[in-house]
């Protein structure tokens, strides 16, 4: 399997035109084209050469390079700059073009302005242009009529007919302005499809961006910083408190808290022990030692070249298939049959403009381009309000859902602890222990901490100093010592661990499940 990053793909015709070619390459067993991520995947049988079709695809504009290669955005500087070009060439062709439009149809002015956006509308086709021309031809001197076929026909059969009727001396049939605010349009329908593209990939990374990039792992004999993927089954991993557990495991500390909201919506932290399965998604509050499962469980973690692990891609083909030959061979036919009609009724100067329109606006690219783009937006958007979309493929399916079953209340919380009520005993020193606590829970990384933290400096919006001594208590609580203050907050099975009660009042108040005590001396 091999992954090319392919630069200078702006649209599903691009796509499209890339799959031919790699249909006709050989050794290749299997290829999908993502014009979101610009990336091509293939694969192909042991031994079979992959120089010819990058050497094809170069040919055709496009530039290869391995997933991470980046042109430092000269890719996106040189279609700016051509775009640019393109608007300045129509501009000035549309305005020395009035003067045709308002009569002036004969004398040395008509004839001078007639030139003038002649060698305009030259000059667009040899550079705006450009692109479109070459990929076309390129297509069609391998066989393959992309659909980019359309377009370069209709620019070329617009700048030939202006040639000839600029030699009959036929100012007033000129279509030069046309074909340049055409090139300019379609030059600034891919640049802002490609803009497109890069803020909805840049989107998707943010659910990589998420996860551990690296893993420390113990390998011969010391612990080494891995990617996630080259962990191997049975290798012992170290886990701070608060990363991300990108796969299944098992716990090997004694015993450790794992907060799994992003799995089960649930913010009450849960406790586990040696020997105890740990899903992938879970995030210990404190550090621990795990091994890592059989790899058959399939990671959470979405693989920084491909955030949306691929899910966007069953998008697209399925589009560009439907498309294809067929659709190019039908958009031309249909030019074709408009052009003789419209020449048999309104004459060849009617007949041009309707046969390039039905060319230029039949090009699928947006509409093969909206699906994917729009799945990359929604699952970034969602991934920042804590939803991970596994597999996109669901979000087709959301509009025919008519009824949601939801099997636990915390999917439908604020996904996080919140003190709803406090009982204190009575203490003049208790503004002392408070801070004291918040200096301590400051260091902790478990829901409740910052639940009990949010309410401790709600008046005072300075970050809690570091405490002089701290010790988490894995499944019961946390420990420390803090301005000449001993403080312990703890639940209620290890409060009563230590020979200590909740006092009354609490314990009727508060909800059984979450008892709590905070001690001092």
């Amino acid at each position: 399997d091999t992954t090319w990053m392919v630069r200078g793909m702006t649209c599903v015709a691009c796509a499209w035109l890339i799959e031919q070619l790699g249909e006709r390459a050989e050794g290749i067993v299997e290829l999908s084209v993502d014009p979101l991520q610009r990336r091509l995947r293939l694969r192909a049988r042991a031994g079979a050469p992959l120089a010819p079709l990058a050497d094809q695809m170069t040919a055709f504009g496009y530039g290869v390079g391995l997933p991470g290669e980046d042109d430092d955005g000269a890719s996106g500087r040189r279609d700016l700059a051509e775009l640019a070009i393109a608007g300045a060439l129509a501009a000035n062709t549309m305005l020395l073009t009035l003067p045709l439009y308002f009569g002036l149809e004969g004398g040395p002015l008509a004839g001078l302005f007639a030139t003038v956006t002649a060698v305009l509308g030259t000059l667009c086709l040899l550079s705006p242009a450009r692109p479109f021309l070459r990929l076309a031809w390129a297509g069609l001197r391998a066989g393959v009529i992309g659909l980019d076929v359309p377009i370069a026909l209709g620019i070329v059969a617009a700048w030939t007919w202006s040639m000839a009727q600029l030699l009959a001396g036929h100012w007033h049939l000129l279509y030069f302005d046309s074909l340049t605010l055409l090139v300019f349009a379609l030059r600034l329908g891919r640049f802002v499809q490609s803009r497109a593209i890069d803020r909805a990939g840049a989107r998707a990374r943010l659910l990589a961006a998420s996860m551990p990039q690296l893993i420390r792992t113990w390998r011969h004999g010391r612990w080494r910083d891995l990617p996630p993927e080259d962990v191997l089954a049975g290798e012992r991993l170290q886990l701070e408190a608060g990363e991300e557990l990108p796969f299944q495991c098992r716990l090997e500390s004694p015993e450790g808290s794992f907060d799994l909201r992003v799995v089960t919506g649930e913010s009450r932290a849960q406790r586990l022990v040696a020997g105890e399965a740990v899903v992938s998604g879970a995030r210990p509050m404190v550090a621990v030692t795990l091994s890592r499962a059989d790899p058959e469980f399939a990671p959470v973690r979405p693989d920084p070249a491909d955030p949306l692990n691929g899910s966007q891609v069953a998008h697209t083909p399925a589009a560009v298939d439907r498309l294809g030959k067929v659709f190019t061979l039908a958009v031309l036919a249909i030019a074709g049959a408009c052009f003789a009609g419209w020449w048999w009724a309104a004459g060849p100067s009617e007949a041009l403009k309707v046969a390039v329109t039905v060319l230029i606006v039949a090009c699928p690219c947006a509409l093969g381009l909206a699906s994917p783009v729009t799945v990359a937006m929604v699952v970034a958007s969602v991934a920042r309000s804590g939803v991970l979309v596994r597999r996109a493929e669901v979000l087709d399916a959301l509009g025919a859902v008519r009824a949601v079953a939801l099997d636990k209340t915390g999917t439908v919380t604020e996904g996080r602890p919140a003190v709803v009520a406090s009982h204190l005993v009575e203490s003049p020193d208790w503004p002392q222990v408070a801070q004291a606590l918040a200096r301590i829970e400051a260091t902790s990384r478990h829901p409740m901490a910052a639940a009990l933290l949010e309410v401790l400096t709600a008046s005072d919006e300075r970050a809690p100093a570091p405490p002089d001594q701290v010790e988490v208590l894995a499944g019961a609580g946390i420990v420390g010592i803090a301005d000449g203050w001993r403080v312990a907050a703890l639940s209620a099975r290890a409060a009563a661990e230590w020979g200590l009660e909740v006092p009354a009042a609490a314990a009727a108040a508060l909800w059984p499940p979450h008892h709590a005590r905070i001690d001092y001396s």
